[in-house]
């Protein structure tokens, strides 16, 4: 116990060192931005599922945290990550004795910790890391089912497959899971114990999760999920005309991904674990191999396109088998080996995203990762220094900031991140009348400041002087500050 709560203390120390290094994530700042608008008006409950077919538990989680924690916004929204981050490691944690009582766990505690895959994603106010710590904690909830069947855990595998699905739709890939367990399980048992195989806990389950997700199906947003759904996963007829092409770039993009952020020696651990376990195999074995394999071709199959975030489900059950292939090491050089090559570019993570991402190898996943999180307007590169910079004018008069009616950074970014401040009010902006609105606004001693994505102004540009641009690393893009102007 104290060995655990040690490793714990440890992944909770590693994960918050330097948590709002990597700036405000595009997506970040729409989930924060929905959520402080859900909190500010109960009522539009349903506000994400209208507005983009998207669950709302998640962004309520956030606004909650945004509008009440004294911390930091951005801070604070990146710990409901982490705490659903240490989730997976406990789950995780917890699962690994049930499979394989005679094993020690040490190494899975270093690598569970250490994974740049979970480090990652633990660090973003973004729905993945939510739903990787409730599929490990109902993964958990299974396995203690089929030991010893009993009511409540019945209750709460249900409640959680619910939470999930409040979530995001892709907690229900944990369903077939759960149906090849069972047949594993089925095969494993002897044929005496098969006809005392309790199925009722289970069907409890399926009840509980459907009577906690019913409320969804009586808002009439329920379909926007699916039809939001249609514009990145495949349809059945899709499917059938064998999309080899889409299939093979979602391979190729999901094996770069496992293999650079997990790092490349843990994953080479777990292929060579993959195959000994295939020697003798157990149902440990095929539990695993299923975690694993069942979330990434699924991916593979029906996704038009899909981002390394959506694999952090199948990182957890790859590092069982990742520990499970270093206890075969007896070598202490070799361990050291492993240690430092897990280590190493976690700590550079931590310290320097860009410096990690310019050392990646440019292959074309990497790179649009790199994209997305560095040097494209997505980043948030650009955003703390406008934020700086508005509060520090706003000291000596109030202000509004007008933005684009538009979603992503800097717009909710600037939204979410000033809402707090009381001398700063910022609007969408509307090309109509503007002018006669930024005069009012002077003659009452307000200054107006508009903050744009790169060279988007919303058709303004002649009445737009520019202040400050703030850019983003190497690249052409800039969040630009501008004051207005009468031509």
């Amino acid at each position: 116990m104290k060995k655990f709560s040690f490793w714990v203390c440890l992944f909770l120390i590693y994960n918050l060192i330097f948590i709002v290094r990597l700036p405000i994530f595009n997506d970040e700042a729409i989930y924060i931005h929905w959520g402080q608008i859900i909190i500010d008006n109960p009522y539009r409950w349903w506000f994400s599922l209208r507005l983009d077919g998207k669950q709302p538990l998640f962004f309520i989680i956030l606004g909650l945290v945004a509008n009440f924690s004294p911390l930091d916004i951005l801070f604070s929204s990146r710990f409901v990550s982490l705490f659903f981050g240490t989730l997976t490691f406990w789950s995780t944690v917890k699962i690994f004795p049930l499979l394989y009582p005679k094993k020690k766990k040490d190494s899975l505690y270093f690598l569970l910790t250490t994974c740049c895959y979970l480090l990652f994603f633990n660090r973003l106010a973004i729905m993945e890391a939510a739903i990787t710590g409730l599929w490990y904690l109902a993964l958990y909830l299974f396995l203690l089912l089929i030991e010893k069947p009993s009511w409540k855990k019945g209750f709460f595998l249900g409640l959680i497959l619910a939470l999930g699905w409040w979530i995001k739709s892709s907690m229900l890939l944990i369903l077939p899971l759960f149906c090849f367990n069972f047949i594993v399980v089925y095969y494993f048992l002897p044929k005496s114990g098969r006809s005392k195989f309790k199925f009722w806990p289970f069907f409890l389950s399926g009840l509980v999760f459907l009577g906690f997700i019913s409320p969804l199906f009586f808002s009439s947003h329920f379909n926007q999920i699916s039809l939001e759904q249609r514009k990145w996963i495949l349809s059945f007829q899709e499917v059938l005309s064998f999309p080899f092409a889409l299939w093979w770039n979602n391979f190729y993009k999901g094996t770069v991904w496992l293999i650079t952020y997990l790092t490349p020696l843990p994953f080479l651990l777990f292929i060579w674990q993959l195959l000994l376990g295939f020697k003798r195999p157990s149902k440990s074995h095929y539990f695993i191999l299923a975690w694993v394999l069942s979330p990434f071709f699924t991916q593979v199959l029906i996704s038009k396109s899909y981002t390394s975030r959506y694999l952090l489900m199948v990182v957890p059950a790859m590092l069982i088998f990742s520990s499970l292939g270093w206890q075969r090491i007896k070598n202490s050089l070799l361990e050291r080996i492993l240690a430092l090559g897990t280590l190493v570019p976690a700590l550079i993570f931590i310290l320097s995203p860009i410096t990690f991402f310019n050392l990646l190898p440019r292959l074309k996943p990497l790179q649009s990762d790199k994209r997305q999180y560095i040097n494209h307007w997505s980043s948030g590169y650009g955003i703390n220094e406008t934020i700086k910079f508005l509060r520090k004018k706003a000291h000596s008069s109030p202000l509004v900031v007008f933005v684009r009616q538009d979603y992503g950074n800097p717009e909710d970014a600037v939204f979410c991140l000033l809402k707090k401040e009381k001398d700063i009010r910022v609007i969408y902006l509307s090309s109509r009348f503007i002018i006669e609105r930024v005069e009012k606004l002077q003659q009452l001693g307000i200054t107006s400041y508009f903050v744009s994505r790169g060279k988007k102004y919303a058709g303004l540009e002649e009445y737009l002087q520019e202040v400050i641009k703030f850019p983003k690393p190497q690249g052409d893009e800039f969040v630009g500050v501008y004051k207005f102007i009468n031509p």
